[in-house]
């Protein structure tokens, strides 16, 4: 062996390991790095015409199980899911309230039931005529409050997903523009460990909004599909698509085409209910609050609007009344419409008669 060829192997084994150390420092820099993959560089003899030539260096290869990494991204999902339900759940929650808490519909109503009771036993005394009044406008007041607090939760969600569209539009066209990087570096035989680990970061981003799974394509391209079947990215990123209102009342369903769907390449899907071809992550979980949580929380207050409404307007009750006069409880004003029970608790009121203020 020639003294030049003594020298360039020596050089190369030299540069393999320069190389392997650096590998090695960004591992050790990044062990704490979210998203972070232990990286290695493997490294072979080298050799011309059947005589040792030094040492070859490889791509610098990403320790990364795509097994676990769904199952990551699945669980991150679930987390989203879970995040963004749980807000609204509880403002929802305590708008109701239990029976011990102070202020709450059950508190509330209850108070109203002794007042009576106690009106009942001297139905004379002025006192007790504005404690039972008094009793009873609380009670209105708050099945009114709790409706407003339903519509602003579905208002908060219809926020969300405007937000979220946004963002998972943004981390595709990122993703696509990194697979373009990733297959241009390949071509030319770079490392592509840098890209990919940026890329896996943006799908990151994307799993906390809409669940994901990943297929690996050639030159190191991935394309990204969601559990329920929708391709988001292969060859080009999909478009999301929403046109949020700025104003959200009881009545508003997209049935009645009050709100707006969920658009994906310019098809509107179904989502929220559990079964989409997006449900599962954050942003199905803000359509169950606007389409399916918030409106359930309305009708459970409207029923208990209705309730009151006809018990106080029944003449069997209140001899007083003659069919189709209001009762203690009006609907803004005016007698039961069982046309228009949508919404009935953002509507009741205490009726005039006996408000002494009007």
């Amino acid at each position: 062996m020639s003294i030049g060829i003594a020298l360039s192997n020596a050089l190369s084994g030299l540069t393999a390991s320069t190389k392997r150390a650096e590998v090695i420092s960004d591992n050790v820099a990044n062990a704490l790095t979210p998203g972070y993959a232990r990286r290695s560089m493997p490294v072979s003899a080298a050799s011309v015409a059947g005589e040792g030539r030094g040492v070859r260096t490889h791509e610098v290869i990403r320790a990364v199980d795509p097994r676990a990494t769904f199952e990551r991204r699945a669980a991150q999902s679930n987390l989203g899911r879970d995040q963004a339900f749980a807000g609204p759940q509880s403002v929802l929650a305590d708008a109701i309230g239990t029976a011990d808490q102070a202020g709450s519909l059950s508190s509330r109503a209850i108070a109203l039931e002794d007042a009576i009771a106690r009106l009942a036993e001297t139905p004379e005394s002025p006192s007790l005529q504005r404690g039972a009044v008094g009793a009873a406008d609380d009670l209105a007041r708050a099945l009114v409050s709790a409706s407003r607090e339903v519509q602003a939760t579905r208002m908060d969600a219809e926020t969300a997903i405007t937000r979220m569209v946004e963002q998972a539009n943004d981390s595709l066209a990122r993703i696509d523009a990194l697979n373009e990087d990733i297959a241009a570096a390949t071509t030319r035989g770079q490392s592509t460990a840098a890209l990919e680990e940026a890329r896996g970061e943006e799908i990151d981003r994307l799993a906390d909004i809409i669940p994901v799974r990943t297929a690996r394509r050639d030159q190191g391209v991935v394309a990204i599909y969601t559990p329920g079947g929708a391709a988001l990215l292969e060859g080009r990123p999909a478009l999301l698509e929403f046109d949020a209102k700025s104003l959200i009342t009881a009545d508003m369903t997209l049935a009645s085409t009050g709100l707006n769907p969920l658009i994906l390449d310019g098809e509107p899907i179904t989502i929220g209910t559990g079964g989409g071809p997006l449900d599962g992550g954050a942003l199905g979980a803000q359509f169950a609050i606007r389409d399916v949580v918030a409106p359930e929380a309305q009708a459970q207050l409207d029923a208990i609007a209705q309730d009151l409404i006809l018990r106080f307007e029944d003449p069997a009750v209140d001899p007083t009344l003659a069919a189709g006069d209001p009762g203690l409880f009006t609907d803004e004003g005016g007698a039961f419409d069982p046309l228009d029970t949508v919404g009935l608790a953002a509507r009741i009121e205490l009726n005039a008669a006996v408000d002494p203020d009007r």
